[in-house]
């Protein structure tokens, strides 16, 4: 998705990866306070976040990747019951260590920190509010997309998981009828 609006931005974060991919309460204490004193105007932030399973599904074939076979974080000849097994454990071994959607975006009472939140499954929505924030039209290629979200896995871990990541399924829930936008 950066990639399609990099020509409006006017600061693009590639790497490290953790400032890269910051949640939203790191922004709010850190982050921000690099843009205030530039005194620039308020920055306003967007996220996108997918259905919790499709979500968890992605890493999980993310990581099998041919690039990283032998290395601790790929999921190559594991299972996705497997994978989901150990990302529920208290103790989650490196390739299942991937965070959480709602602690991306909510403080550390589950408050949405985010002003512009979508869903994944209806990127248009996205697209028309950063084409007109942008004063551009570009058009976002949907790739990595989980097309079923009626994803295999024993009914006893996704009752683990949909307990466990309440809060994800409730705000990705929340999106069902379109965007949420505060402040």
């Amino acid at each position: 998705m950066h990639q399609s609006f990099e020509d409006s931005a006017s600061t693009i974060v590639r790497h490290p990866p953790e400032v890269k991919h910051m949640n939203a309460l790191v922004f709010e204490h850190r982050g921000r306070r690099i843009f205030d004193t530039a005194g620039l105007e308020p920055l306003e932030t967007v996220a996108v976040i997918r259905h919790p399973l499709a979500w968890l599904n992605s890493w999980y074939r993310y990581r099998q990747r041919k690039e990283i076979l032998n290395h601790r974080n790929s999921t190559a000849g594991i299972s996705f019951d497997e994978f989901v097994e150990a990302y529920l454990s208290d103790q989650q071994p490196a390739f299942a260590k991937v965070g959480a959607q709602a602690t991306f975006v909510t403080d550390k009472e589950g408050d949405l920190l985010i002003h512009h939140l979508f869903q994944y499954e209806r990127m248009h929505h996205f697209i028309k509010f950063m084409n007109k924030r942008l004063r551009t039209s570009v058009d976002i290629p949907l790739i990595n997309q989980t097309h079923d979200i009626n994803i295999p896995l024993d009914p006893a871990l996704e009752a683990q998981f949909r307990g466990r990541f309440a809060l994800d399924f409730q705000i990705h829930a929340a999106l069902d009828e379109g965007p949420l936008s505060f402040g």
